[in-house]
């Protein structure tokens, strides 16, 4: 799954629906950013957005 966060937010819902009950994240960097700036973006976009999309805090 690639995309911006409300692409990723959307793809992991599906599986969610599907029945789908763990994920293994492994963030790749797209070009031009990096490892870092990737992980941070997981941690301050992707995760947040999936709480409040599946209403967890």
């Amino acid at each position: 799954m690639a995309g911006d966060v409300d692409a990723c937010v959307e793809g992991l819902m599906e599986f969610r629906d599907a029945g789908t009950t763990h994920v293994v994240l492994a963030p790749v960097a797209a070009e031009g950013q990096t490892v870092m700036e990737m992980i941070d973006e997981v941690g301050t976009g992707l995760i947040p957005a999936l709480r409040k999309a599946t209403g967890e805090s």
